[in-house]
């Protein structure tokens, strides 16, 4: 997989966690799922999110006392 295809795969993990905060408000199950991908705090910020997917992941960010987000 290229960095690019990575990326972009990443994104759309992303977004699929935000979606099962916003659409269901199941921050705990979002928060478990997206911990697995392991996707950086620099990856996210490149990610350049909606305020719509950005206010989902902070509530999923704070679901879970262990934050999601990998901190490199």
């Amino acid at each position: 997989m290229t960095d690019a295809e990575k990326a972009a795969f990443n994104h759309g993990y992303l977004i699929a966690c935000c979606n099962i905060e916003n659409l269901h408000k199941e921050g705990p199950i979002a928060a478990d799922v997206l911990a697995e991908a392991g996707i950086s705090s620099a990856e996210v910020k490149a990610m350049n999110l909606s305020e719509y997917d950005a206010r989902a992941l902070r509530s999923i960010r704070k679901a879970r006392s262990v934050d999601p987000i990998v901190s490199k």
